[in-house]
């Protein structure tokens, strides 16, 4: 991610990134998160947003947490499974003669 972060590629940023800028990256990160966390966490505050300024009268307020994706848990193997079903249906149908 660092990598690409620095327009680089990740053989690029091993020869050229030393351990001590490595580690400042690092710092930083923890500090001001970059990458598609950010970007997750920047799409479920507007989510957050939107679905608070819709809801009805004495209904709880939605939390940013709810709106994040959960890429592990069982959310994520419900997903994995129904990339794979999907899959599996796609080639049926191919072998089908579709």
């Amino acid at each position: 991610m660092l990598a690409g972060w620095l327009g680089m590629t990740v053989e690029q940023a091993q020869r050229e990134v030393s351990s001590q800028e490595l580690s400042e990256w690092m710092a930083f990160s923890r500090i001001y998160p970059i990458g598609e966390f950010r970007a997750d966490y920047r799409a479920a505050s507007i989510s957050a947003v939107i679905a608070n300024t819709s809801r009805g009268k004495g209904q709880r307020a939605y939390e940013v947490k709810e709106f994040m994706p959960d890429w592990t848990g069982e959310q994520a193997e419900e997903r994995e499974r129904a990339n794979v079903a999907g899959l599996q249906n796609m080639f049926k149908g191919d072998n089908d003669g579709g």
